[in-house]
């Protein structure tokens, strides 16, 4: 008796075509209302609406309303909302304009603002605060 195991197509796991999908039309994905998003379909012709964040989380695709699985539209909304996520752990640095990461941030101190062009609680890069002076609070 020999045992047949299944062949799995790389291709073909959906985590991998929602990366795909997010990598072609994320820039599409809108979100309509708080919760309801639309998200193009993987061949462009429609456009499926999808509730991300709620209770109940669910797709107007076939895949999600038939065989009430996880669908690429799904992932797809849940990597849009990661990283816009990501996106908002920046600041701009009120010296440069430089966009960088908050944990490089450098917070203008009381003391420090009577003496420099920054104001009280100002985040300013490490080059503008070693440029004016700033020894700040780092760590955000």
């Amino acid at each position: 008796m020999s045992l047949s195991i299944p062949r799995v197509d790389p291709g073909d796991i959906r985590e991998d075509k929602a990366l795909e999908l997010y990598a072609r039309v994320g820039r599409f994905i809108r979100e309509m209302e708080p919760g309801l998003f639309s998200v193009p379909s993987q061949d462009g012709c429609r456009t499926y609406e999808v509730h991300y964040g709620v209770e109940l989380e669910s797709c107007s695709c076939p895949d999600n309303q038939f065989r009430n699985a996880t669908c690429v539209h799904l992932l797809a909304v849940g990597i849009h909302h990661a990283t816009r996520r990501r996106r908002r752990h920046v600041f701009t640095c009120s010296g440069c304009g430089f966009l960088a990461p908050l944990c490089q941030a450098l917070v203008v101190g009381a003391e420090e603002a009577t003496h420099t062009t920054f104001d009280e609680g100002e985040l300013v890069c490490k080059l503008c605060a070693r440029a004016e002076g700033v020894i700040g609070t780092s760590g955000l």
